[in-house]
């Protein structure tokens, strides 16, 4: 038997509840990105294909998720792209 959806007051722990592997894998990945974007910090060219990777990273995190929960649809998937280029596109601004 499912179990319910929460209401609004507890839907963050429903959530890291039922998904939580999905959440320790973005958390181990933007940790990583985090790490190597600290570590390879003078060089811009390095750094670049850090962001890259990253946005390209959690774009396929997020679509793979909603394919898992069966809750994809081309409003996500736009979404999940749009947020990839604006967190790469402000990260890149911090290395110009």
């Amino acid at each position: 038997m499912k179990t319910p959806r929460p209401t609004s007051s507890n839907y963050i722990i429903y959530e890291l509840h039922h998904h939580w592997l999905e959440y320790l894998i973005l958390l181990i990945g933007l940790a990583v990105a985090a790490s190597l974007f600290v570590f390879f910090w003078p060089n811009r060219d390095t750094l670049r294909l850090i962001i890259i990777g990253l946005g390209v990273f959690y774009f396929i995190w997020g679509v793979a998720t909603h394919m898992k929960a069966q809750r994809i649809n081309t409003r996500v998937v736009s979404e999940y792209f749009m947020v990839s280029l604006l967190a790469c596109g402000l990260l890149y601004l911090l290395i110009i």
